[in-house]
């Protein structure tokens, strides 16, 4: 009897050893079963709106939630009913990603806060939806996680430059009208480190909201040397080579629309490098033409912007060239009559206005005689299109390096002008339409076998046959400059060729909107059509 009570005793201790076991494997299973309830849950991975990833644990304890935020999100699920689907107005809303980790398994939950309590969903890890409770849902909305559902929430940014340097303020307050029409107080981020920046002869602040009131003060080796406004800032002289300690104070006066207020203290060190500053290559030029915009102590092409009174119609495009930054700037023929132009370029901070006179300049008429039902198919609507759809795309296209040198010739040697660039032609004979345009390039008188040569140096980028043009030939000379050879016989280049002024690139032929042999010659800025005749003459002029 003794040995069979030892036995038992052994055989009790054996699973009471073992017990905890069986507790650890069970609750593993039941976490899989159900992997999100308390308990199960170690961890909670919380991704807000704007992308910030917050972590909480059972042994944290955020104020804003009696028992931590975890608590609350499994108190959360539990009270929430569940509903068929999604308010159908949330299924491509904005919502907060939650991961809860449970052993190994990570479920995700995706969760629906609106501004109004009332309004608040989840959908769980199997995809089911459920309504939250307004009264739990108001807590997470009340509290710092919940701000960014508010627009206001997200402080101004300083930016130097057009999307250049973000300045972190070194102090700043922020409140946002939240939940029930209160004010709230947002954490903002600041910089305990002095930012250095480098200047091109001002300052260029951006603000993602505008403040009202805008302080700057600026100190040379310790000397206040400008205490003012910022809308005055173009009174004071940035030296270059000179090192500046600005301080900008910004406020933001309480405003209902808005739906916020603040203010900030930044604090940065400018180094003023020479100022940005723009030429025009000539003083006037005729209607059709264009001019070579050289900018001078550009580091970033992408800060500056232009615009033109009256409207040009086109954005140039800045490439680089060496030390210079330039832009080949059109005045399209198809603009309405004007005796200048003003253009506006600013840069770094620094605002210039450039002037160019347009000399008046009579375009005459000529009638083109459409001959036969074949040559009338060749220029049609469709056929522009079709030229617009291919060659345009080539025409537009990025063109960096600068090839051309010197002037430019015509596309043919030794023969007369029939039509020249910008006249009004009219479609007359059996088959015209009467329809009038205005003419893209120059026609040439000539006879067969005669060569089409290229005008300046450059890379041929297209080589193809087009029902308006004919067989025709694209090179690119470069920053947005590009010729076009129409009507072409025979084509002796291949695209990616590069070519001298002079050199053959094929031979005048019957192809395109012709009625025998012709020939027709296209200068163009991107899509711009441009005159070519002064090219001739004196080339490009450019500011050096």
């Amino acid at each position: 009897m003794a040995g069979f009570k030892k036995k038992l005793i052994w055989a009790i201790c054996v699973v009471l050893l073992f017990v905890p076991t069986y507790i650890g494997v069970w609750s593993y299973f039941s976490a899989r079963r159900a992997p999100v309830r308390e308990g199960a849950v170690t961890r909670l991975e919380l991704t807000d709106l704007n992308g910030t990833i917050f972590t909480f644990t059972t042994d944290s304890l955020e104020e804003e939630f009696e028992g931590g935020a975890l608590t609350y999100f499994l108190n959360l699920n539990e009270k929430s009913k569940p509903v068929g689907s999604l308010p159908q107005q949330l299924t491509f809303a904005d919502y907060f990603k939650a991961v809860y980790y449970s052993y190994d398994l990570a479920t995700t939950y995706r969760y629906y806060f609106s501004a109004d309590p009332d309004s608040s969903y989840f959908v769980d890890g199997a995809g089911k939806a459920y309504k939250i409770p307004a009264d739990i849902a108001s807590k997470f909305i009340q509290s710092s996680y919940g701000m960014c559902l508010f627009p206001a929430s997200t402080p101004p940014t300083m930016n130097f430059g057009d999307g250049g340097v973000v300045i972190l303020p070194a102090e700043m307050t922020w409140q946002c009208l939240s939940y029930g029409n209160v004010y709230k107080e947002v954490e903002v981020p600041t910089s305990t480190q002095t930012q250095k920046i480098t200047i091109l002869g001002g300052l260029d602040l951006r603000f993602t909201v505008e403040p009202d009131y805008m302080l700057v003060n600026i100190k040379r080796d310790g000397l206040t040397v400008y205490d003012d406004l910022y809308e005055n800032i173009s009174s004071f002289n940035f030296e270059e080579g000179a090192s500046f300690n600005v301080t900008i104070t910004a406020k933001w006066y309480e405003n209902k629309e808005r739906g916020a207020f603040g203010e900030a203290v930044y604090e940065f060190v400018a180094n003023v490098k020479p100022a940005p500053v723009f030429y025009l290559g000539e003083t006037s030029i005729q209607p059709g033409e264009f001019v070579v915009l050289t900018g001078k102590n550009v580091t970033d092409i992408s800060q500056i912007t232009f615009s033109s009174d009256p409207d040009i119609g086109y954005t140039p495009k800045f490439y680089r060239d060496g030390d210079y930054v330039r832009a080949l700037v059109p005045i399209s023929v198809d603009l309405p009559d004007a005796s200048a132009y003003t253009f506006t370029v600013n840069c770094g901070g620094v605002t210039q206005t450039l002037s160019i006179a347009i000399e008046p300049k009579t375009f005459r008429s000529k009638d083109v005689t459409v001959s036969t039902r074949e040559m009338a198919s060749k220029f049609t609507h469709e056929t522009v299109e079709e030229f617009n759809n291919i060659a345009g795309q080539y025409l537009a296209a990025e063109s960096e390096a600068r090839y051309w040198e010197g002037k430019f010739i015509e596309g043919v040697a030794g023969r007369y002008i029939t039509a020249g660039f910008g006249i009004y032609r009219k479609k007359a004979g059996a088959y015209g339409t009467g329809e009038t345009y205005r003419n893209p390039g120059v026609d040439y008188i000539v006879n067969a076998g005669d060569k089409a040569l290229a005008a300046n140096n450059g890379k041929v980028i297209y080589v193809g046959e087009l029902a308006w043009t004919g067989k025709t030939v694209i090179i690119d000379h470069g920053l947005g400059l590009k010729s076009l050879y129409a009507y072409l016989g025979d084509v002796s280049v291949k695209v990616g060729d590069m070519v001298k002024t002079g050199d053959t690139i094929g031979t005048v032929g019957t192809t395109g909107f012709t009625s025998g042999y012709g020939f027709q010659y296209r200068l163009y800025v991107h899509n711009i059509p441009v005159c070519p005749y002064s090219l001739w003459e004196q080339g490009i002029p450019m500011t050096e």
